[in-house]
């Protein structure tokens, strides 16, 4: 029976064991990994202070809904967001049920606890202009013209594909070879996303102007010192546009929403749509919808 004890070998074994689960069998993202082992710390660094109230929690199997609720409120009293509050039970949920599955202790308590109600919040999305600008700005920078190179195709790359930016940096060399792109997207399901010539194009540019010879395993998009780029460092290089230029909505992502915004405002096949930007339900591309509508009143004359 596993003891409730932060610093216990048992405990942190469970944690680290369950972290290697939904990173390789579940194949969650590095970030949602991160996030739910310290969801799932913290509730147990709240619990060891909760069980001076009642030792009997010492025991995993004693929790109730109510001593979940009241870890809840002590969230929501702390001004934790209800999107944080909502992942952090489904950390505690995947948790509970692995510990069940692997006969470690059994408490089916955690999943009567219900998630806030979350807001549906509208994709961020920029204009053809400004996608001009921000192009203008990388051909500007001070960088060496092959980072330049690479930095716009994979601007464009995303741009035009509506991939993840996770997604566009495990491209491979060989990869863009064809006229399409067979992509490996969340919950390990595969998509096939058409790759345009401008796209193409700015993407032979980079690599042949790259100082680095590039096989056909090798990842396409590499660094400064030859290593595959990472995320965070095109996530930095919006960051700085951002702040330098006062483009309050670009991140990599935002070009993934810019994407989808401009297929629909062309297009009303929601189902292609999903399938190209590989999205689970039909309800998260539908979100869309209501964008290309606000353009519209917005785009009205005030009478």
């Amino acid at each position: 029976m596993l003891k409730i004890i932060f610093t216990d070998e048992k405990l942190n074994l469970a944690i680290a064991e369950f972290s290697l689960y939904i990173s390789s069998e579940k194949q969650l993202a590095k970030n949602t990994v991160l996030s739910y082992r310290n969801d799932i710390k913290c509730f147990f660094e709240w619990l060891k202070f909760f069980i001076k109230k009642e030792p009997i929690l010492t025991d995993l199997s004693n929790l109730d809904v109510n001593n979940l609720r009241a870890w809840l409120s002590y969230r929501i009293n702390n001004k934790i967001t209800h999107r944080s509050n909502a992942r952090a039970i489904a950390a505690l949920k995947s948790f509970f049920e692995y510990l069940s599955d692997n006969k470690i202790i059994e408490n089916k308590a955690i999943f009567s606890l219900k998630k806030p109600r979350l807001p549906k919040l509208l994709p961020k999305a920029i204009s053809n202009e400004e996608v001009q600008k921000v192009l203008n700005i990388l051909q500007e920078s001070s960088n060496k013209d092959w980072q330049k190179s690479r930095d716009i195709s994979l601007f464009i790359l995303i741009f035009t594909t509506g991939l993840r930016i996770s997604e566009a940096l495990s491209l491979k060399r060989k990869d863009i070879e064809n006229e399409i792109l067979q992509i490996k997207g969340k919950g390990n399901k595969h998509r096939i996303v058409p790759l345009l010539q401008i796209a193409k194009d700015n993407i032979f540019k980079y690599l042949s102007l790259c100082p680095f010879v590039i096989m056909q395993e090798d990842a396409l998009f590499v660094s400064n010192l030859n290593n595959p780029y990472y995320p965070r460092a095109a996530q930095l290089k919006m960051q700085q546009i951002r702040n330098e230029f006062g483009f309050i909505n670009l991140t990599p992502h935002t070009l993934r929403h810019s994407c989808a915004t401009a297929l629909l405002e062309s297009s009303n096949e929601l189902q292609k749509i999903q399938r190209l930007l590989g999205h689970s339900s039909l309800s998260t591309t539908q979100i869309y919808t209501k964008i290309t509508k606000e353009k519209l009143l917005a785009s009205l004359p005030d009478e």
